[in-house]
């Protein structure tokens, strides 16, 4: 198994404590006259705006509210990113964290929730359940952790038939 993302990590810990970890996407002001700044200066000079596009997001964990910038990339309809970097960092990241993501640009809550458990205490079984929006997917294992993985493995399964967002689209903050 890869590293563990801080988002892992943190979703994790709320679970642990009871509290839902919410995240919000929230639409950043922009400035109703922006300068050109692609031009050559005495010295030949570039200044360019980046082009991946920065996204601002809120976190709530409980009654603690937490805010964040960071740049995402969009899913196709395939199920692969497109990212202008071409960042190859899904293949790093768990099931749990893609699932987040995607949820996240789509405006919908994550919950995972262990539905059942069975079995001796040194054989034990677990059954946990992801829903995002209307959609829930059950995950097996031998462990909650791996359970939870099994479920938004599934999950992600689900998320990728969804017809794709248009590049535009972003949730609003309230």
């Amino acid at each position: 198994m890869g590293p563990i993302t801080p988002t892992v990590e943190l979703n994790a810990l709320a679970m642990k404590r009871g509290e839902p970890a919410v995240y919000q996407l929230i639409e950043p002001s922009r400035p109703q006259y922006i300068p050109n700044l692609n031009f050559r200066g005495m010295y030949q000079q570039r200044y360019h705006y980046p082009k991946v596009p920065t996204y601002y997001v809120s976190l709530k964990v409980g009654n603690r509210q937490f805010f964040g910038e960071g740049h995402l990339s969009f899913p196709k309809a395939n199920g692969e990113s497109i990212d202008e970097e071409d960042d190859e960092s899904d293949d790093l990241k768990s099931p749990i964290s893609l699932v987040h993501e995607i949820a996240l640009k789509r405006g919908l809550a994550v919950n995972f929730e262990v539905t059942r458990e069975s079995g001796p205490p040194h054989m034990r079984t677990f059954i946990t359940r992801c829903t995002v929006g209307d959609v829930s997917t059950d995950g097996e294992g031998n462990g909650k952790k791996v359970s939870k993985k099994r479920a938004a493995e599934k999950m992600l399964e689900e998320l990728r038939k969804l017809p794709s967002l248009p590049p535009a689209q972003a949730v609003k903050s309230r």
